[in-house]
């Protein structure tokens, strides 16, 4: 693990955000958009502020975000973009490709790493595997005539 972890546990619609730093640690809620999905796997990512010509141009500050690259891989493989980041939202509604998180925490985080620019924060991201539910068990674990044979020795 590296100065800066990032690990992203995606689950049914919503997942969970996990920061870890020498000096802060902090989970939170995440969403991304469902119909473009980046690849579950390790990544490098830069503190960045997002290139947001509509903002640039009413004068607006840029917003901070992290930046996977100009090369990420979108569902499954199929696509490839370079416009993933992690940045500030409050629902699936607000990614486009991206990692969505609330506003409060992203900037906790992006205070915390330096410096900016640099690949130097590593990213985890997996998906939650569904849960199988309950599980049958064996024909031999409830079949009270089998159980009762075995018990007594006789099996008929």
């Amino acid at each position: 693990m590296g100065k800066y972890q990032i690990d992203v546990v995606r689950g049914d619609g919503v997942g969970k955000l996990s920061f870890t730093s020498s000096s802060l640690s902090v989970t939170t809620d995440c969403w991304w958009d469902p119909k473009m999905v980046i690849v579950a796997g390790d990544y490098s990512v830069a503190k960045v502020h997002r290139a947001d010509k509509d903002r640039v141009s009413k004068g607006l500050p840029q917003r901070e975000a992290f930046w996977f690259g100009p090369r990420t891989s979108y569902n499954d493989g199929a696509n490839v973009g370079g416009g993933a980041m992690i940045h500030a939202g409050t629902s699936a509604g607000w990614s486009k490709g991206c990692i969505v998180i609330k506003n409060d925490i992203l900037l906790q985080i992006w205070t915390t790493v330096s410096p900016k620019d640099q690949f130097i924060v590593d990213v985890s991201i997996s998906d939650k595997k569904a849960e199988t539910g309950w599980k049958r068990p064996a024909d031999h674990d409830c079949n009270p005539r089998f159980m009762s044979g075995m018990m007594t020795g006789f099996f008929g």
